[in-house]
């Protein structure tokens, strides 16, 4: 015998919100290192960063990008002097 007045038990279902995705597209890919678009495109044209094709959209791994960013010659001390001030002192002498 079916009891009909017994409420149906509904699926539980747990939405986690804020998880990072794996795989990220050049955009998102450059706000998560902080740098432009530009810059990951380029390492991937210089075969820097490796990636895959999900049709037409270039991705990257999470932990390629990671590793890739470690590798980068970390630089220190003082910036260079941008090329038009030292055209200007050399002009003033």
């Amino acid at each position: 015998m079916t009891n009909w007045n017994r409420p149906i038990q509904q699926p539980i279902i747990i939405h986690i919100h804020n998880v990072p995705p794996r795989w990220l597209d050049a955009p998102t890919a450059a706000s998560y290192l902080p740098c432009s678009p530009y810059t990951i495109e380029q390492a991937w044209r210089d075969s820097e960063l490796p990636y895959f094709m999900v049709g037409q959209k270039r991705l990257v791994e999470k932990a390629d990008l990671d590793e890739w960013c470690n590798k980068q010659q970390k630089q220190t001390g003082k910036r260079r002097e941008p090329p038009c001030n030292a055209m200007r002192r050399n002009l003033n002498k």
